[in-house]
């Protein structure tokens, strides 16, 4: 259960992220010069409050801490409607007891984040591919980042991937080994197959990965096999 008491409350959290705005400012001209935006230079960080119907002994506080205290990144979801879609990639950074009538019911948690936004629930995609075809994709995310999904490719000898809506960028691996399935982690610049030992991929690759801006993103795709595409949404929303 999630809720405020006395003096400590969930925080409230800005609207999106922070804008770093990367300029020069030079002697003789009244405006800058303009380079662009950078909004995620901070990671998303927020605090909740939850707690108990019933008192928690010490022996359920320390498990509820060793729970929290994975060491690494772990997805969390709220278990309300209205935020049970929505899901964050954090770290418990700090976790203090707060007690009614010296007994401990709840505890204010605080959340650090690996990206300054709120992801969907994991989605994927699969198409059937023969020759060539067009597709959209709708990215619905609601920030200006690009989206860059995982891709599983199966059956396919070669694929080109070329998204109009990204000024023609095309996504093309070659020289694919038969009978084996490919996985791009677009997102970590990394391409596997586990059906053939010492096989360079990127031999076959033109270093481009597949990346999907906000809104829709017409695919022409250019092969025959089996295309996954699969991920998480970003949204620039408060927590």
């Amino acid at each position: 259960m999630i809720y405020d008491m006395g003096d400590a409350q969930n925080d409230t959290t800005a609207f999106g992220n922070n804008a770093d705005i990367i300029e020069t400012r030079i002697l003789r001209r009244v405006d800058p010069i303009f380079y662009g935006v950078n909004r995620h230079a901070e990671p998303l960080t927020f605090s909740i409050l939850f707690g108990s119907m019933t008192p928690l002994d010490r022996y359920a506080m320390e498990d509820i801490a060793m729970w929290l205290d994975s060491g690494h990144y772990k997805w969390l979801t709220v278990d309300e409607p209205s935020m049970e879609d929505r899901a964050y990639h954090c770290i418990c950074t700090e976790l203090t007891p707060v007690s009614h009538g010296w007994l401990t019911v709840a505890f204010r948690a605080t959340f650090q984040c690996s990206t300054p936004y709120a992801h969907s629930q994991p989605w994927e995609y699969t198409y059937e591919i023969s020759g060539s075809q067009d597709i959209i994709f709708n990215n619905e995310g609601s920030c200006r980042e690009f989206l860059k999904p995982d891709l599983v490719l199966d059956g396919f000898s070669e694929i080109s991937i070329v998204n109009e809506d990204d000024n023609n960028r095309e996504f093309e691996l070659v020289d694919i080994p038969r009978s084996c399935v490919v996985n791009v982690s677009n997102n970590n610049g990394i391409i596997t197959t586990d059906a053939v030992d010492d096989y360079n991929l990127y031999e076959g690759f033109n270093m481009h990965f597949l990346r999907l801006k906000q809104g829709e993103n017409l695919l022409h795709i250019t092969g025959t096999g089996t295309l996954t595409i699969r991920g998480r949404f970003m949204y620039n929303v408060a927590a």
